[in-house]
């Protein structure tokens, strides 16, 4: 009897394929990023910024490209595996791409390009923020 995959071991089979992963950033990815990043050479970055109570909803995996002026970019991939939205999910991003972004910032005076991409399939239409700044009270003050 075949055993049943958990979501995140399936997406991770399916995402770590260079094939699958090109053509996956390639649909999803906006055009203004794309057109700033070679997808022709993916890494998979192997370490998770998930926390541990939320490995069961949610999937993830970090791309590491390059720049069309060679410099590293990454794309963060997270996959809900529940059908109801979270309104937290900006925020756990920021705090997710924050470790990725510390994690990569030695000896560069500068820190790497992150692009963010939530794939959301639950049925209702995806209402929670999508940004930081809208998860305070006043969202414009937050945001200077």
């Amino acid at each position: 009897m075949v055993k049943k995959l958990k979501h995140d071991s399936l997406v991770k089979i399916i995402m770590n394929d260079p094939v699958a992963a090109q053509e996956f950033l390639e649909y999803y990815l906006l055009n203004d990023f794309k057109n700033l990043v070679d997808l022709s050479k993916i890494t998979v970055e192997q370490e998770s910024y998930i926390e541990e109570s939320l490995n069961k909803k949610y999937s993830n995996i970090t791309y590491k490209i390059s720049t069309n002026n060679k410099e590293e970019a990454f794309v963060y991939v997270l996959v809900e595996a529940q059908s109801t939205i979270d309104y937290w999910t900006a925020l756990r991003l920021w705090k997710y791409t924050l470790l990725l972004c510390e994690r990569h910032k030695q000896g560069k005076d500068k820190l790497l390009l992150v692009y963010n991409l939530v794939i959301y399939n639950g049925k209702e239409i995806y209402n929670a923020p999508r940004n930081l700044w809208s998860l305070f009270t006043d969202s414009v003050m937050a945001e200077k």
